[in-house]
């Protein structure tokens, strides 16, 4: 199936979705992120800001937060994204043109090479994902050549974490040289990983 398809075919799924199933859901899933080791080992959390139907993330920033943990959020630069950092998304935060929150202008940036060093989990968007860890975004490719970029530094620990709901999970989806994989998807009913950890 094309990708335009797939995009398509989710998007109707979530959008069956009511509010309180995506609140409730979406608690489930928080909850299996904060117990995995992914999320306890890590010093940053890089994640983004959830937007219509997404699994909803607002309440990891003051989790992160309340632990220690660095966070930062992106902003749409041209043909790329980067990372600055937040510690609260009511005050550190304004809407995109596009309605999407992104950290204000002037907000302190986590690009890699800053990271150096620190152990990083990136809560990763995406319209579908498979079993194989391959991703689906919105057509933009943002986060894959972000991701692309972030493993390309050997002195920063990274892994790449998907949020999604069961219904976001398909058995194969096709992918390019172009596409960069996550190494687990979290969703309401599993954790499924390629690196061998809980």
């Amino acid at each position: 199936m094309h990708k335009k398809h797939i995009r398509e075919r989710i998007k109707r799924i979530l959008e069956s979705y009511d509010g309180p199933t995506i609140e409730r859901t979406s608690e489930r899933i928080r909850e299996r992120l904060y117990a995995s080791s992914w999320w306890k080992e890590a010093d940053t959390i890089l994640l983004y800001l959830c937007f219509r139907t997404e699994v909803i993330t607002d309440h990891l920033v003051e989790a992160a937060i309340s632990q220690g943990k660095q966070v930062g959020a992106p902003r749409v630069e041209g043909e790329q994204i980067r990372f600055y950092s937040i510690r609260s998304i009511t005050d550190d935060c304004e809407l995109s043109s596009m309605g999407i929150r992104e950290p204000c202008a002037g907000s302190p940036p986590l690009d890699p090479i800053v990271l150096k060093g620190k152990r990083v989990l990136a809560i990763v968007p995406g319209r579908a994902f498979d079993r194989n860890g391959n991703r689906i975004g919105w057509g933009g490719g943002y986060y894959d050549r972000w991701i692309r970029s972030a493993r390309s530094e050997t002195e920063l620990q990274f892994t790449a974490v998907a949020l999604c709901f069961h219904d976001q999970v398909l058995s194969d989806l096709p992918s390019g040289p172009s596409d960069e994989p996550v190494d687990a998807v979290i969703t309401e009913r599993e954790t499924i990983s390629w690196e061998g950890r809980p």
